[in-house]
């Protein structure tokens, strides 16, 4: 994983980086601590970019793939950041579309990625049923069981933007959608339904599943796809810097997940423009931002939840009290309990609805207010900072250290383009003087270190 921070204010924009790679997953995860997640887009103009998460797309390193468009596409002209943006994708989806054998089998890995969660579920809750191998009564129990976990699944979804009014990228080629719509998207999975079905199949095992049981899963299949949800293969792009016609910076974040429907899954997240009123200087955190969030709001998501959890179970918990304080029994108890849940449900809408952004936005307040004068140097200091508390935070714990590493900074300016302040290199430049001759047309290619 990565963790990755942005600073931007009217004269600049800082980028740092990490260096780890995790590969493989859970006790045979390794990390190497030496991977490039930050780079020039163009050699000639003020813009570059970072990834993060999967550091491939279809076989392609992201890196080969980057440096091969600054090679073609540097020079382009591009009035924003968002022009950048929507020019690399172009040429990504045109220049590097991955085969259909390709597509399928990536698709494969999707649902059967998809379906982990609520199959676990529905297995833990049938372990009773198992050891009385009693075939009618299992298949029964899953009937109850599967629906309910599904709900319960497709609930968490509502959290996530639907596909239809998240993505505004247009394609290159009129014939192919950046994201396909609901409708489009259910008949192409309708062609899968045998497919997804064998999946279900090889998931559940033993587990009887009836026709009721394999649409619910296809359905649960198509709400996923139709959410602003990653698989885990998604890379998330960051692009930054000055467009032609900008005269602050801006920056665009989308994250590419594969394709899926013959169409590019290019979803958009953060977009923020440097102006001279209100939108003057910010941090952005990437990839893993829950220390640095913690830091500049406070709260991170995660403590956040954890506690409206508590809030919310606190509340719900009173009605038992309640009842038996006030001597309650029947329909007035039931009612006290239905309205405590409701109230718990309403309080918990209504602190994520503005409370939270009102609490977070005071404490980040201060530190935005000083982010917008900072200088330069200032602000590729505090990137490079945020990256690095969260390095200390991984290596304090007993998780495996996913952020780490040497941090690569640069800075990006209207003028002075693209400058890098820390950069590591897998060689010692001094012993290669041949690169640099090669490369820029610089240094001593005779030097006895290439001898």
């Amino acid at each position: 994983m990565t963790a990755e921070i942005a600073v931007l204010n009217r004269s600049a924009v800082a980028l740092a980086a990490d260096s780890v790679v995790t590969i493989g997953h859970g006790s045979n995860a390794k990390t190497y601590a030496s991977e490039n997640k930050l780079f020039e887009l163009s050699e000639k103009k003020p813009v570059g970019l970072m990834i993060y998460n999967s550091l491939d797309f279809y076989g392609y390193p992201w890196e080969v793939l980057i440096k091969d468009f600054r090679k073609e596409k540097g020079s382009t002209a591009c009035e924003s950041v968002c022009d950048w943006t929507q020019c690399f994708v172009d040429w990504l989806d045109v220049k590097h579309r991955p085969t259909e054998d390709q597509q399928e089998s990536q698709f494969t890995r999707n649902v059967r990625e998809i379906l982990q969660e609520p199959v676990s579920k529905v297995r833990g809750k049938s372990i009773p049923f198992l050891t009385r191998r009693r075939t009618k009564a299992l298949q029964q129990r899953i009937r109850d069981i599967l629906p309910e976990v599904i709900r319960e699944e497709t609930r968490a979804l509502i959290d996530y933007g639907s596909i239809s009014t998240v993505n505004k990228l247009k394609a290159a080629d009129p014939n192919h959608a950046r994201i396909l719509d609901e409708t489009t998207l259910q008949t192409w999975l309708s062609d899968r339904a045998a497919l997804i079905d064998q999946i279900a199949a090889e998931q559940f095992g033993n587990y009887p599943l009836d026709d009721a049981d394999k649409r619910t899963l296809r359905q649960y299949v198509l709400d996923v796809f139709s959410r602003h949800v990653f698989t885990s293969s998604h890379t998330g792009l960051v692009f930054a810097g000055f467009g032609d016609s900008e005269q602050f910076p801006s920056l665009h974040n989308v994250t590419i997940d594969g394709v899926l429907g013959g169409s590019l899954r290019c979803l958009e997240g953060d977009y923020y423009d440097v102006d001279r009123s209100e939108n003057q200087g910010t941090v952005i955190p990437f990839a893993q931002p829950d220390v640095a969030r913690r830091f500049l709001y406070g709260v991170d998501d995660i403590l956040e939840d954890q506690v409206a959890h508590y809030f919310v179970s606190a509340i719900k918990d009173l009605a038992p009290h309640i009842s038996s304080s006030l001597g309650l029994g029947g329909e007035r108890r039931k009612a006290l309990k239905q309205a405590l849940e409701i109230a718990a449900d309403s309080l918990k809408q209504s602190y994520f609805g503005s409370a939270s952004d009102d609490l977070k936005n005071h404490f980040f307040w201060s530190i935005e207010d000083m982010v917008r004068l900072m200088p330069k140097q200032e602000m590729a200091n505090l990137a490079e900072a945020l990256v690095n508390i969260t390095i200390i935070k991984r290596r304090a714990s007993a998780e495996l250290e996913t952020v780490g590493g040497p941090i690569d900074v640069a800075v990006i300016s209207r003028h002075e383009g693209f400058v890098w302040v820390k950069r590591k290199h897998y060689f010692d430049p001094r012993l290669n003087p041949r690169f640099f001759w090669r490369k820029f047309g610089v240094g001593n290619h005779d030097s006895e270190a290439e001898a």
